[in-house]
Protein backbone atom coordinates (compact mmCIF):
# COMPACT_ATOMS: atom_id res chain seq x y z
CA UNK A 1 0.00 0.00 0.00
CA UNK A 2 1.50 3.40 -1.02
CA UNK A 3 2.06 6.04 1.59
CA UNK A 4 2.27 9.46 1.36
CA UNK A 5 4.97 10.81 3.07
CA UNK A 6 3.70 13.40 5.52
CA UNK A 7 0.03 11.77 5.71
CA UNK A 8 -1.74 11.95 8.71
CA UNK A 9 -4.22 8.49 10.30
CA UNK A 10 -6.55 10.29 9.43
CA UNK A 11 -5.79 10.90 5.04
CA UNK A 12 -4.57 7.01 5.56
CA UNK A 13 -8.03 5.99 6.71
CA UNK A 14 -9.70 8.25 4.28
CA UNK A 15 -7.99 7.49 1.02
CA UNK A 16 -8.51 3.47 1.86
CA UNK A 17 -11.88 3.82 2.68
CA UNK A 18 -12.33 5.94 -0.73
CA UNK A 19 -11.60 2.85 -2.37
CA UNK A 20 -13.93 0.50 -1.12
CA UNK A 21 -16.99 3.04 -1.64
CA UNK A 22 -19.47 0.87 -3.78
CA UNK A 23 -17.65 -1.97 -3.13
CA UNK A 24 -19.03 -5.01 -0.92
CA UNK A 25 -17.13 -4.94 2.29
CA UNK A 26 -16.53 -6.72 5.65
CA UNK A 27 -16.86 -5.09 9.11
CA UNK A 28 -15.68 -6.88 11.93
CA UNK A 29 -16.84 -5.67 15.29
CA UNK A 30 -14.40 -5.40 18.45
CA UNK A 31 -17.24 -8.36 19.82
CA UNK A 32 -16.44 -10.64 16.88
CA UNK A 33 -19.77 -10.21 15.10
CA UNK A 34 -19.13 -9.50 11.27
CA UNK A 35 -21.43 -7.60 8.84
CA UNK A 36 -21.41 -7.41 5.28
CA UNK A 37 -22.85 -4.63 3.08
CA UNK A 38 -21.95 -2.29 0.16
CA UNK A 39 -20.06 0.80 1.00
CA UNK A 40 -22.12 4.03 0.57
CA UNK A 41 -20.12 6.75 2.56
CA UNK A 42 -18.28 7.77 5.15
CA UNK A 43 -17.89 9.90 7.10
CA UNK A 44 -15.41 11.28 10.70
CA UNK A 45 -17.29 8.86 12.94
CA UNK A 46 -19.11 6.34 10.84
CA UNK A 47 -19.36 3.79 8.16
CA UNK A 48 -22.76 3.48 6.25
CA UNK A 49 -23.75 0.32 4.66
CA UNK A 50 -26.42 -1.26 2.22
CA UNK A 51 -26.87 -4.58 2.93
CA UNK A 52 -28.57 -6.99 0.64
CA UNK A 53 -31.61 -7.49 2.48
CA UNK A 54 -31.96 -3.41 1.81
CA UNK A 55 -31.22 -2.14 5.58
CA UNK A 56 -29.19 0.99 5.10
CA UNK A 57 -27.22 1.12 8.63
CA UNK A 58 -24.58 3.10 9.93
CA UNK A 59 -21.81 2.02 11.86
CA UNK A 60 -19.86 3.56 14.37
CA UNK A 61 -16.10 3.48 13.76
CA UNK A 62 -15.38 3.08 17.79
CA UNK A 63 -17.09 -0.25 17.16
CA UNK A 64 -14.87 -1.57 14.96
CA UNK A 65 -12.13 -4.32 14.80
CA UNK A 66 -11.42 -4.56 11.40
CA UNK A 67 -12.54 -3.71 7.52
CA UNK A 68 -12.00 -5.66 4.24
CA UNK A 69 -13.04 -5.92 0.87
CA UNK A 70 -15.65 -8.92 1.18
CA UNK A 71 -13.99 -12.12 -1.59
CA UNK A 72 -16.24 -12.71 -4.56
CA UNK A 73 -19.28 -14.82 -4.65
CA UNK A 74 -18.13 -18.02 -4.90
CA UNK A 75 -14.74 -18.03 -3.50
Amino acid sequence: MEHEKNETPEQNQSRFLRKLVGKEVLIVFLDGRVVQGVLSAFDTYNLFLQREDGLEVAVFKQSIKYVHAAPAKGE
